[in-house]
């Protein structure tokens, strides 16, 4: 078994720690026999060969230690809020502080239960049973119950705005939900797919009591949540202020800051000058020779979340209007054209290492190091060039690059490597509304075959259903047309064991890879300065997301 897919062991402790930090008076007990030939009333969440029955018996709680109360501010400014909402359906950059999820990552990139202390699936890999955590409150005092669970996933699965509510619906692999008791639901597909962990980690959890007496807009005006923080203070578009909520479910977790403001400064420049100024605790930067500059002068460096990764497409590869990207020894020319060390060293200033793919780096579900990025070698991109009769061959031999005006600079490095190699590459700069309003789901005029794309890209524990966008026909990227990466990815998608799913979209990647519709550059992970006088060190789950470091935020030794 995968070290990373231990989650019924990871579960226990889990829960064991909790006890009498959520009001809860039991501890969870879990006998496994790994034997593929034993047959029991429930599968164990992560493998086919696992069997295991869970039970519940009663116990003393343990005593918590007194903790020092919140107190402080800790001050963050930012280029944008992105999607400016307090409502998770809408996919608002603030739901991880207000909410908690159905589930949430471990740091070595598994599953372990948040608003649950734990799940079974059915032997026959169809039903799901949700057992909630006992006294955990939302943060005007009403129960999180079953029911708020069953109203949060069927909520969520009517957004038309998060890439992960479609996998929800019926219309896709859902067949019904019950709720059994306050602390029970069930959740039932129509066939096996434990990969389902990554939408029920983006399904974050409603009081459906308070929804349903005040209305939606009242309720996102004042949200109310479990999650580790609470709003206090919100103006659209220009400042937003959190509260620690003393009473979250996980003690140890509780913000050490009594708030966390957040301010929009759009400007580059004015952030860096209120950060050396001490007007602002964090500083976030996509601008690495800035941050290497700022790390020379002292300020330290956090890292946080999972590894992200730059790479680049081609839509319509398999279209012959395509032009010379629909040869693939001109795509994978453009591959080996790029020194990534050099682009790693230079433009990243030392922050990435080469490699990354599409939502695909290294730790995550289905990684394998076959997936290592190609090598740099000009002479046998010249080489493929060459076979492929590059420009003769060609009746428009010019490829098209497009990206979004704030990337233009990193694309044109880019195109240096592969016009040195004798291509001819020119770039078409969108502003960033039009250029996602093109990504994948329209067209500029006169059609974007062979259009190549540009796509920065965090990751997740579980990327299956962003790569089926990228790699299968039915993808919005329109970049791949393979009838056998469909069947591969379907494949990935009807299993009920976790090593079983693991090992098939590590073939599935593989073979994407061989098809260089998709390119990898660089794997980087994100990082921010932070103010050593204001912030001592981050010691939450900085593994997750950049709301889970800040989250852990100690005060600084007087």
């Amino acid at each position: 078994m995968r070290k990373w897919l231990a989650i019924p062991l990871i579960l226990v402790i889990a829960f064991i720690m909790l006890i009498g930090s959520c009001g809860g008076t039991t501890t969870a007990t879990t006998t496994a026999t790994t034997t593929a030939t034993t047959t029991a009333t429930t599968t164990a969440v992560t493998t086919a060969t696992t069997t295991a029955t869970t039970t519940k018996t009663s116990t003393t709680a343990t005593a918590t230690p007194t903790a020092v109360a919140p107190y402080g501010t800790l001050t963050d400014v930012i280029a944008t809020f992105g999607y400016d909402n307090m409502d998770p359906s809408l996919v608002s950059p603030w739901a991880s502080l207000l909410y908690q999820a159905i589930v949430r990552t471990t740091k070595d990139m598994n599953f372990e239960g948040d608003v649950i202390d734990s799940w079974d699936i059915s032997a026959d890999g169809l039903t799901w049973t949700f057992h909630l955590k006992p006294n955990n409150k939302f943060t005007n005092g009403d129960p999180v119950t079953a029911a708020d669970l069953k109203f949060s996933l069927e909520r969520f699965a009517a957004s038309t705005r998060s890439p992960w509510a479609p996998y929800l619906r019926a219309t896709y692999n859902f067949v019904s939900m019950t709720v059994v008791d306050n602390l029970t639901l069930t959740y039932v597909t129509a066939h096996p797919e434990v990969t389902l962990l990554a939408c029920f980690g983006a399904t974050y959890i409603l009081d459906k009591t308070e929804f349903d007496k005040v209305g939606e807009e009242a309720y996102f005006k004042n949200p109310v949540g479990s999650g580790p923080w609470k709003l206090t203070e919100y103006i659209a578009g220009t400042s937003v202020k959190f509260e620690a909520n003393t009473g979250y479910c996980y003690p140890n977790e509780v913000p050490k800051f009594k708030y966390y403001y957040q301010l929009l400064v759009p400007e580059l420049a004015t952030r860096i000058a209120m950060f050396k100024n001490h007007e602002t605790d964090l500083l976030g930067l996509d601008d690495y020779a800035r941050m290497k500059e700022l790390e020379n002068q002292g300020y330290p460096i956090q890292g946080y979340g999972i590894n992200g990764s730059d790479s680049f497409a081609f839509q319509y590869s398999w279209d012959e209007a395509s032009g010379p990207v629909y040869d693939i020894r001109i795509r994978q020319a453009m591959s080996y054209a790029l020194n990534r060390q050099e682009i790693c060293d230079t433009w990243y200033s030392g922050y990435a290492i080469p490699g990354g793919r599409f939502f695909m780096v290294h730790g995550i579900f289905g990684w394998t190091d076959e997936l290592t990025a190609d090598k740099y070698d000009p002479t046998l991109a010249k080489q493929l060039i060459a076979d492929a009769g590059y420009p003769g061959a060609f009746t428009n031999p010019v490829i098209t690059i497009y990206c979004p005006a704030s990337d233009q600079d990193r694309i044109l490095y880019y195109m240096s490597y592969w016009q040195t190699v004798g291509l001819q590459v020119q770039i078409k700069v969108f502003d960033t509304a039009t250029y996602y309003a093109y990504l994948g789901f329209g067209a500029p005029p006169g059609g974007n075959q062979g259009w190549i794309w540009f796509w920065k890209s965090w990751s997740y524990p579980i990327t299956v259903y962003h790569c089926a966008n990228m790699y299968t026909s039915k993808g919005v990227h329109k970049t791949t047309n393979d009838a056998t990466a469909d069947a591969m990815y379907a494949a990935v998608t009807n299993l009920k064991s976790y090593d079983e799913a693991f090992t098939a979209m590590q073939k599935f990647q593989i073979y994407a890879k061989s098809l260089y519709t998709s390119i990898g550059v660089v794997e980087y992970t994100p990082r921010f300065l932070y103010t050593p006088s204001v912030v001592g060190s981050f010691e939450g789950r900085t593994w997750a997301s950049y709301y889970d470091a800040v989250q852990g935020a100690t005060h600084a030794k007087p």
